[in-house]
């Protein structure tokens, strides 16, 4: 924990080049890879620090959750043995939001991407995520577009096995795009899409009260033959209720949706008709999908309630 708040305050690494070096260094996050958001919760928690904080949310019943100012939060000082000393923590504090919110430039990602291609002889997606100080690969899809378009504005033109991942990678991303609109045009009263903050993916919300997840799973190669499907979540999302989506070897279609009450993992690895998918609702069709999210939330709610009654009248 200490390296993290070191390397904000000495190098001046983002959230995201941290959770990069880690990976690299094979150090897990409760045995899976660290992402930006688990290092982001880390080192702006007062708790490493020694406090013990509430009141950093707040949220009525069946209402969006909504984050407070640190101005309002209840803390209480030294409830815990200190991770770091308190001038670490306050410096790391005002370090970190600069670096987040730094405003990149076409011409700064450009003359990065320059440097990269002169290093490594080539470019692909792999290559760009593993490079230190490369910027995520949300943010130059925001400013570029597509890999062809970036591509181009460097002079590289890349060998076959990069142009195709690259092509799939894209697939995937208009495939995306279009279950969205799809979901919008069936549930046009119904159906909202948002962002997280410095997030590209979507997230749908439902009658402005709860948000599902969208999970589209991508096939791989079995050693013994065939095709496993793998999932990938989220970290902030893993508590929606979530829309899983088999997709086509070549990412053109939907095969399958499913309907689950959330997803408690990172990445999981699995076979066509594996018994985890009965833990979901598989939908017969995308129509279904209202239905059976509402019915999910109500369960959650009914949940809660007991829970809520037994509180009030303690």
């Amino acid at each position: 924990m200490r390296r993290m708040f070191a390397m904000v305050i000495e190098h001046r690494h983002s959230c995201t080049e941290i959770a990069r070096q880690l990976n690299r260094d094979r150090i897990p996050f409760h045995g899976n890879e660290w992402e930006r958001q688990d290092v982001f919760n880390v080192v702006t928690h007062p708790k490493y620090a020694g406090y013990n904080v509430w009141a950093r949310t707040s949220a009525k019943l069946r209402s969006k959750v909504s984050y407070l100012g640190r101005e309002r939060w209840l803390l209480t000082p030294g409830a815990f043995p200190a991770i770091v000393d308190q001038a670490t923590f306050d410096r790391v504090q005002v370090i970190l939001p600069r670096n987040a919110d730094r405003q990149w430039t076409d011409g700064e990602l450009l003359r990065k991407l320059k440097r990269l291609l002169a290093v490594k002889g080539r470019l692909s997606e792999s290559i760009i995520l593993k490079a230190r100080g490369m910027p995520t690969i949300g943010t130059l899809h925001r400013h570029f577009g597509s890999y062809k378009e970036m591509y181009a504005l460097i002079d590289y033109h890349p060998p076959a096995e990069d142009t195709f991942r690259t092509a799939q990678t894209e697939r995937s991303l208009v495939l995306r795009r279009e279950l969205i609109c799809r979901i919008k045009t069936l549930f046009p009263k119904n159906v909202t899409v948002f962002h997280f903050p410095n997030r590209t993916r979507s997230v749908l919300r439902f009658d402005n009260d709860f948000n599902v997840s969208v999970v589209l799973c991508r096939t791989r190669p079995r050693d013994t033959g065939g095709l496993d499907w793998i999932a990938e979540t989220a970290a902030i999302e893993r508590g929606f209720i979530t829309l899983l989506c088999t997709v086509s070897p070549n990412r053109d279609r939907v095969l399958r949706f499913y309907v689950f009450a959330a997803m408690d993992f990172r990445t999981r690895r699995f076979l066509d008709g594996d018994p985890w998918l009965r833990t979901g609702i598989r939908l017969k069709s995308l129509s279904e999908l209202y239905a059976t999210v509402t019915t999910f939330h109500n369960r959650k709610c009914k949940l809660i309630l007991p829970m809520k009654s037994d509180i009030e009248s303690a």
